[in-house]
């Protein structure tokens, strides 16, 4: 969590990602208490309850969803609840695209930006930059000691800039391979 939000000792980080999946478990309570943050636990995302925990406990920092990004973004019960305490939205998973992540800023008044990862990278390839800024509909740069490539999925060669292609990364995160499945 430190990487991906300026989370410091003491700060409260809403926590109602499914702890079973890797941005619940390793990003935001792992994350979360390394850091020495208060976890504010929720059973799950239901709206009314979710905005309530922000207001009520005074969160600072919650990780998000783009299903809940675009709420956050678009939905009149947002209005209902004073989210004033919320310093930084982080946002995974899934892409979200630049026009909510601007949206969502302005009508929140908080830092919002996006990170990107997997299971098998131990949650997390690449994170905003807070401190340096970020840019919009970007999942930001790549963690410390991690190379990354985008190449040609069928020849395997490395594409230039600004190209689509498929992403091929490398660091000390990423796991040696599944168990009992070498050739996978």
């Amino acid at each position: 969590v430190g990487a991906l939000a300026p989370v410091a000792a003491g700060d409260r980080v809403l926590s109602f990602l499914p702890m079973f999946h890797i941005m619940g478990f390793a990003i935001v309570a792992l994350g979360g208490l390394t850091k020495g943050a208060t976890l504010v636990t929720l059973p799950g995302f239901e709206p009314r309850s979710f905005l309530a925990a922000i207001q009520d406990q005074r969160i600072k920092t919650v990780f998000v969803v783009p299903p809940i990004a675009n709420f956050l973004a678009a939905h009149p019960m947002v209005d209902e609840f004073d989210l004033s305490s919320l310093q930084t939205i982080g946002c995974g998973a899934a892409p979200l695209g630049a026009a909510t992540e601007e949206t969502l800023r302005a009508r929140i008044g908080c830092q919002m930006a996006q990170g990107y990862g997997m299971t098998e990278s131990g949650g997390c390839i690449s994170y905003p930059r807070f401190d340096i800024g970020t840019r919009l509909g970007s999942s930001g740069v790549l963690i410390p000691n991690t190379e990354a490539v985008i190449v040609d999925p069928v020849t395997g060669e490395s594409q230039p800039a600004g190209s689509t292609g498929e992403l091929w990364f490398r660091g000390p995160q990423v796991f040696a391979g599944y168990l009992h499945n070498p050739k996978a």
